[in-house]
């Protein structure tokens, strides 16, 4: 039986302004992130989701609820959503983090093969964890009743997940703020589309 996803970025906060690495610092959603989130709510309203299952991270949390709440669609949050734990990386721009910690790291951990997976910032999460709490929830949604589903989580964790999907040696997916992205589930395998909904620069 298939399932599909429907997976978006949440909105724009200052630190994505600022281009500061979030990861598991909580920041919200700005005022334009949250009008970014409205945006989406008129382009989701048209899908068929049942359910969307969230980080609960405020910034991907509010997203959800913007833009898929107001049509009765329940928000469920769910750890394994969250973004990547950048470490010592966190609250750093992305000038700093590079200057600090190397072209070479930053450019290994971006990489899409698979042997980027044990990558890591110092005192982070590696790439490969997070890809396993985030296959493993995709996999019990699977097994439940439901075959339409919004997620909302973050640009790390989307392009890590995405990619698992894709062939090794992809380029790396761009993931603009509010960005979607289907991915079909069935017995035959998968298939990503995207972006079906471009999101905002």
């Amino acid at each position: 039986m298939k399932t599909t996803f429907y997976l978006f970025r949440h909105g724009l906060t200052d630190w994505n302004k600022q281009r500061k690495l979030q990861g598991r610092i909580d920041i919200p959603l700005n005022d334009e992130g949250r009008e970014q989130a409205r945006e989406l709510r008129l382009f989701i309203k048209n899908l068929p989701i049942d359910i969307v299952y969230s980080s609960h991270l405020k910034r991907a949390f509010e997203t959800a609820i913007i833009a898929a709440s107001s049509d009765g669609r329940e928000i469920v949050e769910a750890m394994e959503l969250q973004e990547l734990d950048f470490g010592d990386a966190e609250g750093l721009t992305m000038e700093v983090a590079l200057e600090r910690f190397g072209k070479d790291l930053w450019n290994n951990f971006s990489d899409t093969k698979e042997s980027s997976l044990d990558i890591s910032f110092p005192n982070g999460e590696k790439k490969g964890v997070a890809l396993q709490r985030m296959r493993t929830l995709i996999s019990k949604i699977c097994e439940g009743p439901h075959r339409h589903i919004g997620i909302s989580t973050h640009g790390g964790t989307l392009r890590c997940l995405l990619h698992s999907y894709l062939p090794e040696g992809t380029s790396p997916i761009s993931i603009s703020n509010c960005t979607v992205y289907k991915l079909e589930i069935d017995e035959k395998g998968h298939i990503v589309t995207g972006p079906i909904f471009p999101g905002f620069l």
